[in-house]
């Protein structure tokens, strides 16, 4: 099974770096495919880079080339190109290590952070707008600087052993549902 499949392969490995959702150019997809490239194997060593979620196909072509680049390398990656049911993204999440979300539109939350924070997974993030905000308050993983080149940023961090437990159950107290509901309806 696909759970069975990724519980192998992460105790295999030191780190699992994982990106889900729809995979696209807003998401930082490419941009997180370029940095591992650009990354030396020998310093990606016992690191794991997971992809789920359906791949945009305004980046599908592109992705596919630094993919298969990427492993001809010898870089561990693997990629669940499909939509991934929520039992199954919260086995991923569960596994990992650290949730790259270097995503370029920062004035809005995401739901990553709530599953993130709910099983304590360090999130490497922007370092502005409302996602910045979030994470730096809660303390829910790294922040990176969006003055300098996002690209060597994620290069820089995955190549590093800078992954550390987060304790998300602040964020998770505060932005419950019936929480949600309330600033909505209010």
């Amino acid at each position: 099974s696909r759970a069975e499949q990724s519980r192998a392969e992460q105790s295999r490995a030191e780190r699992v770096y994982l990106h889900f959702g729809g995979l696209c150019r807003r998401k930082g997809t490419l941009d997180i495919l370029r940095a591992i490239d650009a990354t030396a194997a020998s310093a990606l060593r016992g690191k794991i880079f997971v992809f789920a979620g359906c791949v945009y196909s305004d980046i599908k072509e592109e992705f596919d080339v630094l993919v298969h680049q990427i492993a001809d390398k010898g870089i561990s990656i693997k990629v669940y190109d499909y939509f991934c049911d929520y039992d199954f993204i919260l086995h991923l999440v569960s596994m990992s290590h650290c949730v790259l979300i270097p995503y370029e539109n920062t004035n809005q939350s995401s739901g990553v952070l709530g599953i993130a924070a709910q099983y304590g997974k360090m999130l490497f993030a922007p370092d502005k707008g409302l996602l910045g905000y979030l994470v730096n308050k809660y303390k829910l993983g790294y922040l990176y600087n969006t003055s300098n080149n996002r690209v060597e940023e994620i290069r820089r961090f995955i190549a590093s052993d800078n992954i550390c437990e987060i304790d998300g159950s602040a964020y998770t107290k505060e932005n419950t549902t019936e929480h949600f509901l309330k600033v909505l309806l209010n």
